[in-house]
């Protein structure tokens, strides 16, 4: 047993300081079994937003918490020991937004209910030498009677963002080509975190299947934004026609984002691509953003 040391901040100019026990013994037992344990040392709990400040019980989101570090593998809440390198990590509560059910959408009991969304952000990080961070985001909806207390969804909310945690620390140790196979899985968790990965790793071998995602009309909207910037970070030329093609199969709601992106790999079909928009696209705002993003291609190129 030992003290959580938790920073609560009402607003950004004040900060106080909580201690909660936490037994990590479990915690420990994952560690030992795949032979690491590394001490994390700190946890804070934060809003995004001053504005959300004080609307999710703090109590609610500790509990969640310790959930999520007795199962954290690899990792021990504990004190660091002569040259061990200490980690931190910290919640973000991102956004809470709470409306009335409309019974023409399905729900059971109409304005009787509520529908409450709880979105969260974890992220794990040294605080010296190692430099590695690793990042996670969860968002819970549920129907709730009116009345219902919120620890229920913090609850789901801090344990999802657990386990996309878990699985981000889980595939750091895969190699690239197993990163490569995964952006066809169907997972959809482990889909998201290979197309994490191969950007960060900067993995041109990835390039095709993550094309293949392009080329698929029925993905989502975060799925295809997420592909483009990893296709950014990758930094492969060769990407651009597909790119293309996605902004023609898709329409105006990617429209910024893939010019952005063609202009950022540049290289002969991207030039030209970029001219034509600017020339003849029939939306300014789209000739305006095509004209900015060609002017900063041809200014690299000099």
């Amino acid at each position: 047993m030992r003290a959580w040391p938790t920073t609560l901040r009402r607003g950004w100019n004040s900060a106080s300081s909580l201690w909660v026990l936490l037994s990590v013994s479990g915690c420990q037992q994952v560690a030992q079994l795949i032979g690491e344990d590394r001490p994390i040392v700190y946890v804070d709990i934060r809003e995004r937003d001053p504005a959300l400040a004080g609307l999710v019980p703090r109590p609610a989101i500790e509990a969640a918490m310790k959930e999520v570090l007795k199962d954290l593998p690899g990792y021990s809440f504990r004190n660091a020991k002569p040259g061990e390198v200490a980690h931190q990590i910290a919640l973000v509560v991102e956004q809470v937004t709470e409306r009335t059910a409309d019974p023409n959408a399905g729900s059971k009991h109409g304005s009787t209910n509520l529908i409450r969304s709880l979105g969260v952000s974890l992220e794990l990080f040294a605080t010296g030498g190692d430099r590695r961070r690793y990042f996670a985001e969860a968002l819970a909806v549920k129907e709730v009677p009116r009345a219902e207390p919120l620890e229920g969804l913090v609850m789901d909310a801090v344990q999802k963002a657990g386990l996309e945690l878990r699985l981000a620390l889980e595939l750091e140790k895969e190699d690239d080509q197993k990163i490569v196979e995964l952006l066809k899985s169907d997972d959809a968790s482990r889909r998201g975190r290979a197309i994490r990965i191969a950007g960060e790793r900067k993995l041109k071998d990835a390039r095709p299947n993550l094309e293949l995602i392009l080329k698929n009309n029925d993905e989502a909207e975060a799925t295809v934004l997420q592909v483009i910037g990893a296709l950014v970070q990758i930094g492969d030329p060769a990407a651009v026609s597909a790119l293309i093609d996605c902004g023609r199969e898709r329409g105006q709601a990617y429209q910024s984002q893939i010019i952005f992106a063609v202009g950022q790999l540049g290289g002969k079909e991207a030039q030209a691509y970029l001219f034509t928009l600017e020339s003849g696209h029939p939306d300014p705002t789209v000739r305006g953003v095509a004209s900015e993003a060609l002017k900063e291609l041809e200014a690299r190129a000099k």
